[in-house]
């Protein structure tokens, strides 16, 4: 799929970014053809090149959700009830699967899943785990990105977006 300067993308699990230029990097003697991806937001991390013909790596170029998609997932998303995986080392393996694909679906089904074993963990006086806690943290931040950008919100407004979306649905 091609993408054009100016149009924002989603790169994996690095979040979201501008198509700032197409540009040709000679390295190694070969000349290849780039995405310079510049992050839309400043949490973003830095400039990204994505060589073109790279399909591993330009296979991760996607385009965000529409607004239209994301109003679609959250309402569908009361019926759907996300099985907590015990296994603490599956649970981690389940993760890393999900960011690696960074799927909009498997990321919110996943932050649900936490939201609620979180809210069981305090009934407990228990908390999460680290790690569990760290993989809700990139979810978060990765959802709340793609959602403002299609949204056309902030990332701290999402949140608030989503759960008012949850309570009318």
């Amino acid at each position: 799929m091609a993408y054009q300067v100016n149009e924002v993308v989603v790169y994996g699990s690095s979040g979201v970014f501008r198509v700032e230029d197409i540009t040709v990097k000679k390295i190694g003697g070969q000349e290849m053809e780039y995405y310079v991806l510049k992050p839309i937001y400043e949490h973003g991390g830095s400039t990204i090149y994505v060589p073109i013909h790279n399909g591993r790596l330009a296979g991760k170029l996607r385009r965000p959700l529409s607004r239209r998609e994301i109003l679609e997932l959250l309402d569908t998303l009361p019926e759907d009830a996300p099985a907590w995986i015990e296994n603490q080392n599956e649970r981690r393996d389940k993760y890393r699967e999900i960011l690696s694909t960074a799927a909009p679906c498997s990321m919110v089904r996943a932050v649900r899943a936490l939201y609620r074993h979180r809210r069981e963990q305090e009934a407990r006086g228990k908390r999460l785990y680290i790690a569990d806690e760290r993989f809700l943290k990139e979810a978060e931040r990765l959802i709340e990105d793609e959602f403002a950008v299609s949204l056309e919100i902030e990332p701290k407004e999402v949140r608030p977006f989503i759960e008012h979306r949850l309570q009318t649905a």
